[in-house]
């Protein structure tokens, strides 16, 4: 059996060998210290990948057993499938009210012939399955990757960091004070939740 929780891209997002830019031949001497690039390996293509890596692998009756998020649009028919795998359960987590994440399990039928390949439905009909972009999906980013970055996709990482960095209720706006050098209190213009407080700390003391 093959059992794993392929990553979602929120906390530890997945990367493959790769470029985005035309490949350059290594030279010989550099061959052993040479580190290779990588490019962004999004949940789609790890579980279009998966599937192809069980369907080779596994003996006739082995099973494959993953973890993928989804949303509250879920169809089955976001889900990778192979002539060689079939799908035995389906079974769902919720995890919010728009989130969840399902625990799928297949189970190897027959040998792989040649040339077959996992495929999805929805991605071949032109649409974006569930799972696909999920790490801005639990951020509530999701729109238009972000402009920066080759791949597209550091923009969207800037703006969650960002997120992160603001306290709550701040709307990313500097506190202020609430006396001056003088002692005095600092009148924000319409603040007036600032300048009571101020007020009352100031008879306290």
């Amino acid at each position: 059996a093959v059992v794993c929780d392929p990553p979602y891209g929120v906390r530890a997002g997945a990367r493959k060998t790769g470029s985005s830019k035309t490949a350059k031949p290594i030279p010989e001497e550099h061959r052993a210290t040479h580190i290779p690039g990588t490019v962004p390996y999004e949940v789609k293509d790890v579980l279009i990948d998966l599937l192809d890596f069980a369907a080779k692998f596994l003996r006739t009756g082995g099973r494959l057993v993953y973890w993928v998020p989804t949303t509250t649009d879920y169809s089955q028919d976001d889900l990778p499938q192979h002539p060689s795998m079939r799908l035995l359960y389906d079974c769902e987590e919720t995890l919010s009210l728009k989130l969840s994440r399902r625990l799928i399990t297949m189970c190897k039928v027959k040998e792989l012939e040649e040339g077959e390949r996992a495929t999805c439905k929805m991605s071949e009909a032109g649409l974006e399955p569930a799972h696909d972009r999920f790490a801005d999906k639990y951020y509530g980013l999701d729109g238009p990757r972000g402009e920066e970055g080759e791949d597209g996709e550091d923009g969207g990482k800037k703006k969650r960091r960002k997120e992160k960095k603001q306290k709550p209720g701040s709307g990313g706006q500097e506190a202020v004070s609430p006396k001056d050098e003088g002692g005095g209190t600092v009148e924000g213009p319409g603040d007036e939740d600032t300048k009571a407080a101020a007020s009352v700390g100031g008879e306290q003391e």
